[in-house]
């Protein structure tokens, strides 16, 4: 008889703590981080020969997208065919044109990768941001038979739905937009959050 009743509590217990448990026990899972580019290029298509631009036409160059799911961006990550101590990248709000956050990277390394860690920015689902940078050097890419890449281009949990670019080295939204080419090797690093 005690035997019985032990359990009895202990099934009671059981189920007391899988029913008290909450939608804030999910906040204890971690969502694992992504770079996108990687699958961009790929998933795009953008697989012809990489060309490095060095002292071009200074441009506002970058993607317009869309993150599948509410996250958040945790460091800008760019590489370029040449050094650059002051290197401008901006989080825009792509509905507005509005700027979101602007930092200045240090590529200390041409052909290098460098991440800059920031202060997260919390991404909405479903809204559509732009990623920007202002350079006069980029690699250039493009698909190996010549073809229009084709958006949007799904990579992970972010849709990119456009290339743009503003030739100025001032910080303007980009006003040009093309399926031709891609010019960058700018990124971010997205974490989901729910």
């Amino acid at each position: 008889m005690k035997t019985t009743k032990k359990l009895a509590i202990f099934i009671a217990f059981i189920a007391l703590t899988l029913t008290s448990c909450s939608k804030d026990d999910d906040a204890s899972i971690t969502f694992q981080e992504e770079n996108p580019l990687i699958g961009y290029l790929t998933n795009g298509g953008i697989n012809g020969a990489v060309i490095d631009v060095v002292d071009g036409t200074t441009s506002e160059v970058g993607n317009e997208f869309t993150p599948l799911v509410k996250g958040k961006i945790k460091a800008f990550v760019v590489a370029l065919p040449q050094s650059n101590s002051n290197l401008r990248v901006t989080l825009w709000d792509a509905t507005t044109n509005t700027v979101i956050r602007t930092e200045l990277l240090n590529v200390t390394t041409a052909a290098t990768i460098t991440t800059k860690n920031i202060e997260p920015i919390e991404l909405q689902k479903d809204k559509k941001y732009a990623i920007t940078m202002n350079s006069d050097d980029w690699y250039y890419r493009d698909k190996s038979d010549g073809s229009p890449i084709t958006y949007p281009i799904t990579s992970g949990n972010i849709r990119f739905d456009s290339f743009g670019f503003t030739p100025t080295p001032g910080l303007i939204y980009p006003t040009d937009f093309s399926n031709d080419y891609y010019n960058g090797n700018l990124s971010f690093i997205f974490q989901q959050t729910e």
